[in-house]
């Protein structure tokens, strides 16, 4: 999204009579300031009913008519000019609407959503399909055509790409095509709110920056309003996830859209249904390679936090049954535990169908008594065998990297094969802050803990290709020649 400003007179919705001067500014990353050159006030002092506004309209000097949802002030000030003395205030605005007034009496919603993103033309290949025609007389005609757009279904909304094309001359009189190209998001059934047109243009934001490897924020964000009729409005909020937004150079891209074998639909069906199942694993894994830099112990932690939550969303994660662990396992442990060993050992399954009687119970003791265990470690026991029948992180990364996608990540550089240990031991040892005497050797350090936050960070870009449906040749190709390239400084 462009950076804007916008010079124009404002007002609270019902108080056109009390309209005041001042600038709204925009950055993509930083935000909408507005500044006003008098407060709302009608004193010098500074008012509590002011200092939140769910909606401010204005009409800027270039004739744009603008909604503002959800101000807060952040700033109050009285100075003395030739006038007297006067109040100024500023406000944080969370999102811009330009081209309509949005009704204070209802909520904020659209009919359709329209969003380009930097480079989305040679990404998803859609092209105009155009014809130069040059006659004996010097002349020429220029034919072009918008291409069928492509279409997929996504929940209670329709999602499709389009290319438009505007023809147009260059100084030496020679033809050329500009085109856009766009998703547009069509509600079913009913409109679409504020909270999820940001929802879904995050969500594009998403798999257009996994598959092109590049930080991408919108071109534009407009849509249609039950008060707009047929012209877009435009819309502006901070998107501050990654950073500036870069156009994904030819090579070095995960994936284009003609590499998928299932098309835009499988794209699409798939990517919103994995984002809605893992979709914290996603946002580190993005946040991990785009964000600003962190620790890099709290790097290694979150990745393998995510890789643990992928699991558990995506595979079985438990031992046994969960209703006979939940129901006989646990509290038999815990029982034998604490003390109570009737319950235990009145089980006939535990002895073929012979319990012990009464006499032989009473001579045994619970572990609680046999080793005067305390009450708050026999609390931390039982939250431990609570969930113990849920799969260890070692285990999860078994099934994954040596199952799951052996296949793909095998003689990859940087691979997580042959490094579950060290990842686990390095986890255990940040965690629990293990003493140094007491720490494993396959604990890595500095350079080495680099390298293996890059072993967890493959795997997770693995599995979320796979997921999408990009072939796995095509993965272990790209992967392969961009983690050769990785290297410690």
């Amino acid at each position: 999204m462009e950076t804007v400003e916008y010079d124009g007179h404002w007002w609270i919705p019902g108080q056109y009579g009390d309209r005041v001067g001042g600038v709204l500014s925009y950055e993509p990353q930083s935000g909408a300031t507005l500044k006003l050159f008098e407060a709302f006030e009608s004193n010098l002092h500074q008012d509590a009913e002011h200092n939140y506004h769910s909606r401010l309209y204005a009409t800027s000097k270039d004739g744009d008519f603008l909604t503002l949802v959800n101000c807060l002030r952040d700033g109050f000030s009285s100075t003395h000019s030739q006038k007297g003395q006067v109040s100024s205030s500023t406000y944080t605005t969370r999102y811009i609407i330009e081209g309509t007034y949005v009704p204070s009496n209802q909520n904020v919603s659209f009919t359709e959503l329209k969003v380009s993103f930097p480079g989305i033309e040679e990404w998803s290949q859609h092209f105009p399909e155009s014809d130069t025609d040059h006659t004996p007389s010097g002349a020429f005609e220029l034919e072009s055509e918008n291409p069928d757009p492509l279409e997929a279904e996504v929940m209670e909304y329709s999602l499709n790409i389009y290319t438009s094309f505007t023809p147009s001359l260059s100084r030496a009189d020679t033809p050329s095509i500009a085109s856009d190209t766009y998703f547009r998001l069509y509600p079913k059934h009913k409109s679409i709110t504020l909270r999820r047109l940001r929802e879904y243009v995050s969500s594009l934001r998403d798999l257009l920056t996994l598959a092109t490897n590049h930080i991408m924020v919108p071109d534009y964000v407009q849509a249609k309003t039950p008060n707009s009729g047929h012209s877009d409005v435009n819309i502006y909020y901070t998107d501050s996830a990654f950073g500036e937004s870069i156009k994904p150079g030819i090579t070095n891209q995960n994936f284009k859209l003609p590499d998928i074998p299932d098309g835009f639909e499988g794209l699409i069906e798939n990517w919103f249904e994995l984002k809605n199942e893992v979709e914290s694993t996603i946002d580190v894994f993005l946040g991990t390679r785009y964000g600003s830099g962190v620790y890099q112990q709290d790097t290694f932690l979150s990745l393998t936090q995510a890789v643990e939550s992928y699991h558990r969303r995506r595979y079985n994660d438990e031992y046994m049954n969960s209703h006979t662990f939940d129901s006989d396992v646990y509290p038999d442990i815990m029982e034998f535990i604490r003390g109570d060993l009737d319950s235990v050992y009145n089980n006939p399954s535990m002895f073929n169908g012979s319990p012990l009687s009464n006499s032989q119970i009473q001579r045994l003791k619970s572990a609680k008594d046999a080793h005067s265990i305390p009450r708050d470690l026999g609390n931390v026991l039982d939250s431990a065998v609570k969930y113990a029948n849920e799969y260890s992180l070692r285990k999860r990364f078994k099934e994954l990297v040596n199952n799951e996608y052996d296949h793909i990540l095998s003689d990859l550089p940087h691979s997580a094969e042959g490094k579950i240990h060290s990842i686990v031991e390095t986890r255990n040892h940040i965690t629990h802050r293990i003493k140094d005497k007491d720490k494993d050797p396959a604990v890595a350090e500095g350079a080495d803990l680099t390298r293996l936050s890059w072993s967890v960070e493959q795997l997770l870009e693995v599995a979320l290709l796979s997921e999408i449906g990009v072939p796995e040749s095509q993965i272990r190709a790209t992967l392969e020649n961009r983690y050769n390239q990785y290297r410690v400084l």
